[in-house]
């Protein structure tokens, strides 16, 4: 295997597929997250739902999912290396790192500065619980390592 090729194998392994497998984490939590607010549209109006209203959710949805992953990234990817660092076994703990992570950033969009001295409200709890899905979803999606890692062994 030339230098090349094995530093392509690097790139993909270690970034390309944590990048795609995230990002399909921020969907899925995209869609949690509006499935409960159109859900809660559709049961306060009064008129049936239509075609228009559907693709309207879908793209809400997408671009929810851009701003989770765009918000979420920078923490979510602190915490991760941390588990992997501190050698801490997956799964779980990536759909607790997702949790604390909705549920962290929601929070301080919701509260700005003053967060630190602010309780949880509903919608925390609603963007951790999004969280956990989506970290799930990210775990899922990364082929379930277990330790030890398996691309440290590769």
């Amino acid at each position: 295997m030339t230098v090349i090729q094995h530093l392509g194998r690097l790139f993909v392994r270690r970034f390309l597929y944590p990048a795609i497998s995230f990002l399909g984490a921020s969907m899925a939590a995209s869609v949690c997250v509006s499935l409960v607010f159109f859900t809660v549209a559709l049961w306060g109006g009064e008129e049936p739902i239509s075609f228009a209203g559907l693709f309207s959710m879908l793209i809400i949805a997408i671009m929810l999912g851009v701003y989770i992953a765009a918000f979420a990234a920078l923490p979510a990817l602190l915490l991760i290396w941390g588990m992997r660092l501190a050698k801490i076994r997956r799964g779980w703990t990536d759909a607790l790192a997702g949790a604390l992570t909705g549920a962290a950033i929601m929070h301080f969009i919701a509260h700005g500065v003053s967060a630190v001295t602010q309780p949880p409200s509903l919608i925390t709890g609603l963007f951790a619980v999004a969280g956990l899905i989506g970290g799930a979803v990210y775990w899922n999606f990364t082929g379930r390592p277990r330790p030890p890692y398996a691309f440290l062994h590769d």
